[in-house]
């Protein structure tokens, strides 16, 4: 059973994914900050990581600096959910192993792209 981590600090966003992952037979890690995620990250070590892409006072990449620092694994692939208006010239600079998914999406989208990945 694949392991991801789901990263939003949107609670309704953050429990349909949740549930979505959850009846395709994930395992589901959750958390609503960076910090939180990250210490699960550490914990937990999961298989893929889907982030939102602003979280309080950091960005998908600040969080994946912080992660790769940590000597997290830099194989474990991180989706980023993303309103294509809100950081379209920031996007194009997320770190290999980080692709974006805009909102609005459907959960069987981010499904499809997460299956790619684990």
């Amino acid at each position: 059973m694949a392991k991801v981590l789901i990263i939003d600090d949107e609670l309704h966003i953050l429990k349909l994914l949740s549930l979505k992952f959850q009846l395709e037979g994930f395992e589901v890690l959750s958390a609503t900050t960076a910090a939180e995620g990250i210490e699960l990250a550490l914990a937990q070590r999961p298989d893929l990581v889907i982030l939102e892409w602003r979280l309080l006072n950091e960005t998908a990449i600040t969080v994946a600096e912080r992660w790769r620092d940590m000597a997290l694994s830099a194989t474990t692939p991180v989706i980023v959910l993303s309103a294509r208006a809100d950081n379209s010239n920031e996007l194009n600079l997320l770190p290999e192993g980080m692709t974006q998914i805009y909102k609005p999406f459907r959960p069987s989208q981010l499904l499809a792209l997460a299956r790619q990945y684990v």
